[in-house]
């Protein structure tokens, strides 16, 4: 498999894994948000108005420039008439070069198969699905 610079940047040390984490998730958070504002053709000014906040409040949530609390998250998303679902995968299964990351802590290596936990607690349920992945 050939390495791309993306991968070749997140396997030369833990922290550039961090950070590409973390980096990774505030863009899939903004699609999310993204959408669903299209989804329901809404502004940033009418989300404003949905949440009660300023619409400076919204451009910062939605440009990065503050942390998201769950809470936050969750008004966005229900002001926009979505749930937010969670979902979680071992960060092996997607990086094949975790061996050669250096200084990578041994609490964190793969000790059992790919697992994905995705939690749906709108759906009335009882709020888990759990399943293992091949």
């Amino acid at each position: 498999m050939a390495k791309t610079h993306l991968t070749e940047y997140v396997t030369q040390n833990y922290e550039n894994l961090r950070g590409f984490q973390q980096e990774r998730l505030l863009v899939e958070v903004a699609s999310l948000i993204d959408q669903a504002m299209k989804d329901k053709m809404v502004n940033r000014t009418q989300l404003a108005e949905l949440l009660g906040v300023t619409k400076g409040r919204v451009t910062q949530c939605l440009g990065g420039e503050r942390n998201l609390t769950l809470r936050t998250l969750a008004d966005i998303f229900t002001a926009l008439g979505k749930s937010l679902l969670l979902q979680t995968e071992d960060v092996w299964a997607s990086l094949a070069d975790w061996e050669s990351i250096p200084n990578l802590p041994a609490e964190i290596k793969p000790a059992r198969p790919t697992t994905t936990y995705s939690s749906n607690i709108a759906d009335g349920g009882d709020g888990y699905e759990y399943s293992i992945a091949a």
